[in-house]
């Protein structure tokens, strides 16, 4: 028999996008605050490598929080999902003016760090005319790309999902088994940083001691650890360090906050009246609060990865999420703590939870305390943060 034909040897890899593009706009509009600020190390990564930095599309809810990344020269806004392309009165229009905008500045590259269908539209409506438009392969509309990024599946390698945006750097000729780019610190302006002090003072008009942040809520109701023992954390806290303790989040947090309040001051003595209290701001003056704060104790939510990027001393309790995959990435590792009551059982996957959350509701409230205290005890005092590099 005659030798069938030899096989077809792999595509070579497209060179990389030079250093000298000037017009690159990179998109990351995720709607999670947290795979935002996950990614920003590779936005600065590629702001670094091109002769301009690059421009950055995030959701509009985001975009007062990374106006300070480096090599960010513009930070454009995308309608909130809500407001997306369903919303004709408010989404619709918006959207078509964007789309206009990005179309009028003729990118020369553009790169998506979503993959989303929304992202794919766009990338394609924003650079119909570009001739590197770079995305995942795994993305749900991968057509809309002229290079794509083969990402791993980080649920079934165990890696962190950083390890997906880190592998878009391949586009700039980064080997995907080079060390991750360093992370980046958020700072919030000066406006934000005044506006993040007062809401500090008027929260504690005459109190004094170490400021801790809770943050008791998640964009996922199931993350969320009980509120008593928020509470009973708190008490802690102010009877063992004197702490000032700032509850933060959105204005239908309010409940759960007041529940947590009236709960920490009916402790012995009402020690914790006074000391603990709530406060609705937002998100560019919430950073500046996190970045003023000694520490953080949160469940996994999107302020805990603002708050290690702001390089705040983090506690955060997690499950039934993977922290493997989800932990925030902190400035110093001795700068977070994660806490997990037990490992989840063989039966949960994703949204599926067959113990009843047990891997959260088995951590103890005094188990939480102690790490607080420890970090409180351990963390290096640092002054105020202040806008720049």
């Amino acid at each position: 028999m005659a030798p069938g034909p030899p096989p077809t040897p792999p595509a070579a890899a497209p060179p990389p996008l030079p250093a000298s593009l000037r017009r690159v706009l990179v998109v990351q509009t995720d709607h999670h605050l947290g795979n935002t600020a996950l990614s920003l190390p590779v936005v600065a990564a590629l702001g670094a490598h091109f002769c301009r930095g690059v421009d950055l599309l995030v959701d509009a809810r985001y975009a007062g929080v990374v106006g300070g990344v480096p090599g960010v020269r513009r930070v454009r806004s995308m309608p909130a999902q809500r407001d997306g392309f369903g919303n004709k009165r408010r989404g619709i229009p918006a959207t078509a003016l964007l789309l206009a905008r990005l179309a009028a500045r003729r990118y020369e590259a553009v790169i998506d760090l979503a993959g989303g269908v929304r992202t794919g539209i766009l990338v394609r409506a924003a650079g119909w005319a570009t001739r590197e438009r770079v995305g995942f392969l795994q993305a749900r509309r991968p057509g809309a790309y002229t290079r794509t990024i083969d990402a791993p599946d980080t649920a079934r390698t165990g890696t962190h999902f950083f390890d997906r945006y880190a592998r878009t750097l391949a586009c700039i000729g980064r080997d995907p088994g080079a060390p991750w780019p360093p992370p980046v610190r958020l700072r919030p302006t000066d406006a934000d940083h005044a506006a993040g002090a007062a809401a500090i003072a008027h929260a504690f008009p005459d109190a004094a001691g170490p400021l801790v942040v809770l943050h008791p809520a998640a964009g996922i109701a199931w993350r969320c650890w009980p509120p008593e023992r928020f509470a009973a954390v708190a008490r802690g806290l102010v009877a063992r360090r004197d702490a000032r303790v700032l509850i933060v989040g959105v204005d239908g947090d309010r409940e759960r906050a007041e529940a947590i309040i009236a709960a920490a001051a009916a402790g012995p003595g009402g020690a914790a009246t006074g000391r603990v209290a709530f406060a609705s701001r937002p998100l560019p003056v919430t950073l500046a609060v996190l970045a003023a704060a000694d520490l953080l104790v949160s469940n996994e939510s999107g302020p805990t990865h603002l708050a290690a990027a702001a390089g705040t001393p983090v506690v955060t309790v997690f499950g039934p999420t993977d922290e493997t995959r989800w932990r925030p990435l902190p400035l110093s590792p001795d700068r977070l703590d994660v806490l997990r009551g037990s490992a989840c059982d063989p039966g949960c996957h994703g949204r599926t939870c067959v113990s009843g959350r047990r891997c959260l509701l088995s951590l103890s409230a005094d188990a939480v305390l102690a790490a607080a205290c420890d970090m409180l005890d351990r963390a290096p005092k640092r002054p105020l943060p202040t806008f720049g590099p």
